[in-house]
């Protein structure tokens, strides 16, 4: 097997990556990069064979001349062969109302009609988060497709509303299915923290080793990486101040506790 080769850049690159595939800039920066990652994904995500994609447009580039006072949507959203609308965000720690938050987000994308156009233009669409943390403890599921059906049945009420969940914390429930379609590959890709972990795994296929290119570059561009940290930084600055409020809700609910006991012993003493 013909060895392979990296850009110079990447192949000097040892030790801890510093802007990680799971930084949602970094991710949406790498699938900026390249067409051949994005394609890659996506077919990884849906089941697809990567003959069947005739073109993957991303949706929301960052604009890096606008950037400056104004709101980057961190999503990653996609049209497929110019007929599928595709979804992708991250989510990188638990948030309590995710669930509504992805059912909005779907919603959202699904209506893409202009005023006047007919329901027939709606296209399919699907949302993907991809969460390093398990949605649904009760049951562990490594990839996860949700449809809207008829409870009794089974039978699906529409097959182009789907929310899908990708939990990178268990690869190892990785089905046949999920190995075949390479998405046991990519969850690698996101979960690796070294350069040698994303080099070896850059060899398996063109579409990782273009992703890996793609993080390098996102990894070296001054404004890119500027954006990375300042994303970390506020969620950082969002946990710490979540944290901060369930503290600050627990002293209170101790000491409403603390009051009430008082009270409850002045009763006994009149």
């Amino acid at each position: 097997m013909e060895q392979i080769k990296f850009s110079p850049g990447l192949e000097a690159m040892t030790g801890e990556v510093r802007f990680k595939l799971t930084n949602n800039v970094t991710f949406l920066c790498t699938m900026q990069h390249s067409k051949t990652a994005l394609k890659g994904l996506i077919c990884a995500l849906l089941g697809f064979k990567l003959s069947e994609v005739r073109d993957v447009i991303l949706l929301n580039t960052i604009d890096y001349a606008s950037v400056v006072n104004k709101e980057i949507i961190l999503d990653t959203r996609v049209l497929l062969n110019d007929a599928q609308i595709i979804n992708v965000e991250l989510q990188t720690y638990p948030y309590k109302w995710w669930v509504e938050r992805s059912l909005l987000y779907l919603c959202r994308s699904y209506d893409s009609l202009s005023s006047g156009e007919d329901y027939s233009l709606l296209k399919p669409t699907t949302h993907i988060s991809i969460m390093t943390h398990t949605l649904f403890p009760e049951c562990p599921e490594f990839y996860a497709k949700h449809l809207m059906m008829n409870v009794k049945n089974h039978h699906p009420y529409s097959l182009n509303f789907s929310l899908n969940v990708l939990d990178l914390n268990s690869i190892e429930l990785a089905t046949d299915e999920d190995k075949a379609n390479k998405l046991d590959m990519w969850a690698k890709l996101f979960k690796a923290v070294t350069w040698d972990d994303l080099k070896a795994l850059a060899a398996m296929s063109i579409e990782a080793k273009e992703a890996v290119e793609s993080m390098y570059k996102a990894n070296s561009d001054y404004m890119e990486k500027y954006l990375a940290e300042a994303h970390e930084k506020f969620v950082l600055d969002k946990l710490t101040l979540e944290n901060a409020l369930k503290k600050a809700n627990t002293a209170l609910a101790e000491k409403d506790k603390e009051i009430e006991e008082l009270k409850r012993q002045l009763e006994l003493k009149v």
